[in-house]
């Protein structure tokens, strides 16, 4: 699914699969995709729905959020023969400079509901863990730097169908035919007027037709998620960037 915003009369559409955290504060950034499961409907585990990354409060924890496995039932679950894999690309700069960025790869693997396997790191100061992660308070890491959940949650995600598609046909009516190509292949994103924004924004924040409510499309929907704390200090490389990314893999 791909998602739209709008900041300052700048309307782009695409889909996101990275973030960007900063070590010493909030993270900006954005990612969703629900919409494609019919694409993987011979492996529903591999699809990634969202990707989540901020910092605790004193920006010594990193925290991860991996969604797969849109509208999941309790029959389904983590895919046995996928690795599900967080990226976390170190950098003192950004954008990056080529070759500046130093990654820490983060691996799952799940044999069965209760039993799984996580990598953080590689060589020597990798860091293991093992077992039923799916302990709501999450399992540690022998060393205390890490802990992971892996399990069925109610998905985070907050979309307004109605208020999406009033606002996306508004947007293409402005700019008529050919509509402008989706960010990010376009050079630069189209550019609405303010008050045009104004009124698209409204619709976003309303269903349609207009009535001052919003539904939540995803609501009573379930996924099932990896959530990681791990602390700053085991990524490898300097600098105050980290570029996230997630990918599934199959083994």
């Amino acid at each position: 699914m791909k998602k739209i915003a709008f900041t300052l009369g700048t309307v782009c559409v695409g889909a996101a699969a990275s973030l960007l955290a900063f070590l010493g504060g909030e993270p900006p950034g954005h990612a969703a995709d629900h919409g494609d499961a019919a694409n993987l409907t011979t492996n529903k585990a591999a699809d990634i729905n969202d990707v989540f990354a901020w910092m605790n409060a004193d920006a010594t924890k990193l925290n991860l959020a991996m969604s797969v496995v849109p509208d999941a039932m309790a029959a389904d679950g983590f895919g046995t023969n996928v690795q599900y894999v967080f990226h976390i690309n170190r950098s003192a700069a950004f954008p990056p400079a080529a070759g500046s960025q130093t990654e820490t790869l983060i691996i799952c693997e799940f044999a069965s509901a209760t039993s799984a396997q996580c990598w953080i790191g590689s060589g020597a100061s990798a860091i293991y863990i093992s077992g039923d992660l799916s302990n709501t308070a999450g399992v540690a890491s022998t060393d205390g730097k890490v802990k992971v959940f892996a399990g069925l949650r109610n998905d985070p995600f907050f979309f307004n169908l109605d208020g999406f598609q009033a606002a996306a046909a508004a947007v293409r009516a402005f700019f008529g035919a050919p509509a402008p190509p989706d960010y990010p292949t376009a050079p630069t994103c189209p550019t609405l007027p303010p008050g045009t924004s104004t009124a698209v924004t409204t619709l976003l924040r309303n269903d349609n037709p207009p009535d001052q409510q919003v539904d939540d499309d995803f609501a009573g929907k379930n996924i099932y998620a990896i959530v990681f704390e791990i602390d700053k200090t085991v990524f490898a490389g300097t600098g105050d960037f980290l570029g996230v990314w997630a990918s599934t893999h199959m083994k």
